[in-house]
């Protein structure tokens, strides 16, 4: 079946730069992490996702190593 995700930004002086998606069975079941991107990409495609599917976003900032 599927399930779209549209991901609301967060607050333009924010600096995060990824997101990572959870999903879980249930409102209280254990989340687990299904996918991470970029937070220019604010929709989601889950291809294992139902409509009893229940989802988690965070947002986060990525540390780049030189």
């Amino acid at each position: 079946m599927g399930v779209y995700l549209n991901i609301e930004p967060p607050a333009p002086e924010s600096s995060w730069d990824k997101i990572r998606i959870y999903r879980a069975t249930s409102q209280t079941g254990t989340f687990t992490l299904i996918a991470t991107q970029d937070i220019t990409n604010l929709t989601y495609y889950d291809a294992d996702g139902t409509s009893s599917s229940w989802y988690k976003i965070r947002y986060y900032l990525s540390l780049i190593h030189i």
